[in-house]
């Protein structure tokens, strides 16, 4: 899954991996052109586009985040 951004130096996104979803990703990585890896998650949907809560993360933070084992409810 590809995602266009407004902000240029975040170009266009391509999906590492997807954590949550429910009738499309809630909660995925992705990386831009330059390498850059980010965290997104769903925040809202209209009828002209779904927005996209993205932050910057290294690839440490990225791994120690897929590792840590999911909290029971």
């Amino acid at each position: 899954m590809n995602f266009l951004l407004d902000r240029k130096s975040l170009e266009e996104l391509e999906t590492i991996a997807e954590y949550e979803y429910f009738n499309r990703p809630l909660l995925f990585s992705c990386h831009n052109s330059a390498g850059e890896i980010f965290l997104a998650t769903w925040v809202k949907e209209s009828d002209d586009f779904e927005l996209y809560y993205c932050i910057s993360v290294s690839k440490k933070k990225l791994d120690a985040i897929e590792i840590t084992p999911k909290r029971s409810k």
